[in-house]
C-alpha cells in the first residue's frame, strides 16, 4: 500500500471566481465583489494565524483557479483606469499574510472568451506581480508561450509535489475536437 502521508503536507487556499470587475447588476457590484475578495483574504489571514498557531505552519500558497472579471475591465476602462484597477486589487492583496499566490486565467478573464485576447491577462498578472514585488510574490501559472514551443507552462515545487499550469485554450473546446483545434497556435 502506498502511504500518502510519507511526506510533508501541502496546504493552500483556492479562490475562484471573484469576479472584481463585474458591474452586470448595478454601478456597485464591483465595489461589493472587491469587498467580498477583501473578506476572503481576511478569512485566509485568520485561519493562516490559526494554523500557525496549531501547529506551526501556515498556508503555504493560495491560488486564485480564474474569473478576476478581466474581460469586464477590458470592455469598461480605459489604459488609465485598468492600471488603477490593477493598483486597487494589488492594494488589496498587499494584506494578504500568505506570500504566494497562484493564478489562472478563467474564461471571463479572456475579452470575449477569445485565447488571441489572453495577452491583457498576461498584462494584468505582470503588473501585480511589479506592484506586490517584496510583499507578495504573484506567479502566473499559465504564462505566455514561446514562439519556437508555440506553448508555455510555469512549474513550483513544494517539497515533493510539482505543480504544473499551462497555457492552453482548452476549456472552450466544448469536447469537440473541431473546437479544440481553433485554438491551437494561439498565444
Amino acid at each position: 500500500a502506498v502511504n500518502l502521508r510519507a511526506g510533508p503536507t501541502i496546504d493552500f487556499i483556492q479562490f475562484t471566481d471573484p469576479h472584481l470587475f463585474e458591474k452586470a447588476n448595478n454601478a456597485s457590484e464591483e465595489v461589493f465583489n472587491l469587498g467580498a475578495f477583501a473578506a476572503c483574504i481576511d478569512e485566509a489571514n485568520r485561519l493562516h494565524r490559526q494554523k500557525t498557531n496549531d501547529i506551526g505552519k501556515g498556508f503555504d500558497f493560495v491560488i486564485v483557479t480564474g474569473d478576476l472579471g478581466l474581460e469586464e475591465l477590458d470592455k469598461q476602462t480605459s489604459r488609465t483606469n485598468a492600471i488603477t484597477s490593477m493598483s486597487v486589487v494589488a492594494e488589496v492583496l498587499r494584506f494578504s499574510l500568505i506570500t504566494n499566490w497562484f493564478f489562472v486565467p478563467g474564461n471571463n478573464d479572456i475579452l470575449g472568451e477569445n485565447p488571441e485576447n489572453i495577452g491583457k491577462y498576461h498584462a494584468f498578472i505582470d503588473g501585480l506581480r511589479t506592484r506586490l514585488t517584496g510583499s507578495i510574490c504573484v506567479t502566473n501559472l499559465c504564462p505566455p508561450g514561446t514562439a519556437q514551443t508555440n506553448s508555455a507552462s510555469a512549474e513550483f515545487k513544494i517539497g515533493r509535489a510539482h505543480f504544473i499550469g499551462f497555457d492552453n485554450a482548452c476549456f472552450k473546446s466544448d469536447g469537440k475536437a473541431r473546437n479544440a483545434t481553433n485554438f491551437h497556435g494561439v498565444q
